[in-house]
């Protein structure tokens, strides 16, 4: 409620400058509306409703009425009654843009104790929107201002900027630059003065990789730049930690440096996947099953030819276990050509086998030369 007070004898007293100052208006903006007695007319007439409105605790009547009053004569006081209500009605950003705004207009026709009054309430509502004002003035003009990287004007900037910690940065590319760290405080107005300084650019360097197979991704500092073949200026100069790797799982991985004015070539040749282990392993154990089990049946083959040869046992029992044993000696003779097989499959499989998991790592021919030559050069 003392807020509501406070807001309201603001406004008498804008309003009562305004009202003294719109004949002033009428006679020195120039238009053809204003110097139109009807128009002047019809200005103060719509400018006493808003007036009216806004004592009786009508803040969105009295906008509009002051709003149609300021289309008709354009006039500083008008404008800042116009933020007195929408401060009232707490659209406190739009009020703020209007009190500048008003300020902006008036110039040094405000006078000093309204000047004051608005520049209060500009302060008041930047720091409850937690804004300060940052002026930026570069030598020479024209410079962009960034925020954080991000651009946000160019100099002479006058600007609202949420209150917290940057990094300014002032630049004109290819003629100058300043930077320095940057503290805004709701409410507060800072106003910085810059010489731009002459930056030394370095000299181009560029870093061309190719690869067998081609489509692989390069990698610079773990950042993916694109695939082979790649040409590419965007690498600083200095160490970095080159990597190249493909779908297949191949990569050539080591680091590189990269120096002014050269030109870093790289042609790698990533290794294809070996089989999978599991090929190894399941052709090992099926040689092994079989081989236990062609000697189990080679042993159960020579006990019947033991039974075979027994004197105690009747013919018949003797001839059934001679069939059988020859059977026996037959199966196992059929396992051991497998287990012999699987055992050749499995020396064979192993000398392609990734024991690994992965291809693993393959080679590189690393060349440094100067600019625009293409092709490698001897290895490191």
């Amino acid at each position: 409620m003392m807020g509501r007070t406070r807001t309201a004898r603001g406004l008498v007293i804008l309003l009562i400058a305004a009202a003294a100052a719109a004949p002033a208006a009428a006679q020195t903006t120039g238009t053809a509306a204003s110097e139109d007695p009807a128009v002047r007319q019809a200005a103060g007439e719509h400018y006493r409703r808003g007036r009216e409105l806004f004592e009786a605790g009508q803040p969105e009547e009295a906008l509009a009425e002051l709003r149609v009053s300021y289309s008709l004569i354009p006039h500083w006081a008008t404008i800042n009654g116009m933020a007195l209500c929408l401060e009232d009605l707490g659209r406190k950003d739009e009020a703020l843009a209007t009190y500048v705004e008003g300020l902006r207009e008036g110039g040094a026709e405000i006078p000093a104790e309204q000047r004051s009054q608005m520049e209060a309430r500009v302060v008041v509502l930047r720091t409850e929107l937690g804004l300060g004002h940052v002026g930026v003035i570069s030598t020479p003009p024209g410079a962009t201002v960034l925020l954080n990287g991000a651009p946000i004007g160019t100099t002479p900037l006058d600007q609202d900027i949420a209150a917290g910690s940057y990094s300014l940065t002032v630049e004109i590319p290819g003629e100058g630059r300043a930077e320095r760290p940057l503290v805004v405080r709701a409410g507060e107005t800072r106003v910085l003065e810059l010489e731009l300084l002459p930056v030394e650019v370095a000299a181009a360097s560029s870093l061309r990789v190719e690869s067998e197979p081609s489509g692989a991704t390069v990698l610079v500092d773990g950042t993916r730049v694109g695939v082979t073949p790649l040409l590419t200026s965007d690498v600083a100069p200095g160490e970095h930690e080159l990597r190249i790797e493909d779908s297949r799982g191949g990569y050539w991985e080591e680091r590189v440096s990269v120096a002014e004015g050269t030109e870093v070539r790289v042609r790698a040749e990533l290794p294809a996947p070996g089989v999978h282990q599991g090929w190894f392993w399941g052709v090992a154990t099926t040689a092994a099953v079989l081989g236990i089990t062609g000697a189990a049946t080679g042993g159960y083959g020579v006990s019947l030819h033991d039974d075979y040869g027994d004197p105690t046992k009747s013919v018949a029992d003797r001839l059934d276990a001679r069939d059988m044993g020859e059977t026996m000696f037959d199966v196992a003779d059929g396992m051991f050509i497998a287990a012999g097989v699987a055992a050749v499959g499995a020396l064979v499989l192993g000398l392609f086998t990734d024991f690994g998991g992965g291809p693993g790592e393959g080679e590189a021919v690393v060349d440094v030369g100067p600019l625009g030559e293409g092709g490698a050069g001897d290895a490191r």
